[in-house]
């Protein structure tokens, strides 16, 4: 489908610039031909002689004075509509360096428009001579055309009477006439479509990259389920899952973080706690004394001093590092905690550190 798109673009602009080339080279063509065939037809029409030998040079001075008349009338609309478009380049570029200037004083407005006026100068007997040109070619040219709208019958409206078949073999000979002056008017813009047209390259390789992309695309669903079950079957998977079902539950709850902070010191604490346990755990196995063995003295020994009445927040502290161990109190928990017990960071560091020379 990219590629049918990519061709069909490149056909229609192409045809586009085809034509566009074409067009100037077929009207004139075309033009030259409907003139000379339109002042013979009309010459052949009423012959000066009946001898055969009189009308076959009739026929030929006739012939080359069609082909010259249809030169010099095709000179002078083409030429003509030439110098008007180079008329009005020149013009285009002189303004074009005025509006360059910035705040021009009168006398280089002046200067300007001299120049204006000298690179129009002849502009009027310009359009006058390419006008009588294409007049005279549509004229010439509505000789032979009027042949295909001769069946056509006047139109009467009131006392006036229109001749309609030449009014349609008019407008025929102007659109000829009409495609060869405007060829010429706007060569710069037929330029730039000519252009377009051979660089109309441009999406196949749009097109060749969709197709890749397309394809890659049409892989990956047919092996998404399949890939997707397998990659969410591991631990990283379901508690990256289980954060974003949290963070929904925050968000939809209006939370402000609060509990997915909540929920992260619960699963840290239960972790640290686990792992607290699995220590000591392991250390009380050490000191289980093996059959055979004695208990150290030391161990039965008691250096207890009393202590002093300990507070609210001291205890509360005690008991997360007995259960969590010292790694617990990362910054983000003390924080967490000063705000939840009302006290200060440094407070708590301070309580921490009275915890550890006592766990000592």
């Amino acid at each position: 489908m990219n590629t049918f798109i990519a061709k069909a673009h490149r056909l229609q602009r192409k045809s586009i610039g085809l034509i566009v080339a074409s067009g100037s080279v077929l009207a004139f063509i075309l033009s030259f031909i409907l003139i000379v065939a339109g002042i013979e037809m009309t010459a052949l029409m009423h012959p000066l002689t009946s001898d055969r030998t009189g009308q076959i040079v009739y026929a030929i001075v006739w012939g080359i004075a069609a082909l010259m008349i249809g030169i010099l009338i095709e000179r002078l609309t083409t030429t003509n509509s030439t110098k008007l478009r180079i008329m009005r380049d020149k013009v285009e570029l002189i303004e074009a360096d005025l509006a360059q200037i910035n705040e021009p004083t009168e006398a280089t407005k002046t200067e300007f428009d001299k120049e204006i006026a000298f690179a129009k100068k002849g502009r009027g007997s310009i359009i006058f001579l390419m006008s009588l040109g294409t007049g005279l070619s549509m004229m010439c040219e509505s000789f032979i055309i009027h042949f295909l709208f001769v069946s056509w019958e006047p139109v009467t409206i009131g006392p006036i009477s229109i001749n309609v078949g030449w009014i349609a073999s008019l407008f025929l000979s102007g659109l000829v006439s009409y495609t060869l002056i405007s060829s010429e008017l706007h060569k710069k813009l037929d330029a730039e479509v000519i252009h377009e047209a051979l660089n109309a390259d441009n999406f196949l390789a749009i097109a060749a990259s969709a197709n890749i992309k397309d394809h890659v695309n049409e892989q990956l669903l047919e092996q998404a389920t399949t890939q997707v079950k397998e990659v969410t079957d591991s631990s990283a998977i379901r508690t990256a899952i289980g954060q974003a079902v949290v963070k929904n539950v925050d968000d939809a709850m209006d939370g402000r973080g609060q509990i997915v902070l909540r929920i992260d010191d619960e699963r840290e604490q239960k972790r640290l706690q686990i792992a607290h346990e699995r220590e000591l755990t392991k250390s009380q196995l050490r000191i289980v004394p093996r059959e055979g063995e004695m208990e150290p003295i030391t161990s039965m020994i008691s250096f207890d001093v009393p202590q002093r009445q300990k507070s609210k927040n001291h205890v509360r502290l005690e008991d997360l590092y007995q259960k969590n161990g010292e790694e617990y109190f990362t910054p983000r928990k003390k924080n967490f905690l000063s705000r939840e017990l009302g006290i200060s960071v440094r407070h708590i560091d301070r309580i921490l550190e009275q915890i550890m020379k006592e766990s000592a």
